[in-house]
């Protein structure tokens, strides 16, 4: 294609998008806001069941990662954490987090 964009229709195209309030919200949503947030579906996020499904019980208390942004270790840790506590019939146990993250 060879044809060339004018700057007649450059400013004829700002001027429609300047004229259009939803373009204008689009483009404010889009500068400001998160592209997650933006492209989600909120209607089918509002279908889908968050009732927990699976309940694990276990004696040792779960550790804390205080925003420490480690969730997915320390999830991790605390279900092996819970498997070892039940077969070896320990009271109080816990994996060092640090150790941990230093070789992730």
């Amino acid at each position: 294609m060879s044809s060339k964009i004018l700057l007649k229709t450059i400013k004829e195209y700002q001027k429609s998008i300047e004229e259009n309030a939803q373009i204008k919200l689009a483009r404010n949503a889009a500068a400001r806001g998160e592209i997650t947030d933006l492209a989600m579906d909120w209607e089918a996020f509002r279908r889908i069941d968050h009732t927990f499904s699976e309940m694990v019980s276990g004696q040792l208390e779960v550790t804390n990662q205080k925003s420490s942004g480690r969730c997915w270790g320390f999830a991790g840790l605390n279900l092996f954490r819970i498997y070892l506590g039940r077969k070896y019939n320990l009271k109080q146990f816990e994996f060092s987090q640090s150790y941990f993250m230093f070789w992730d």
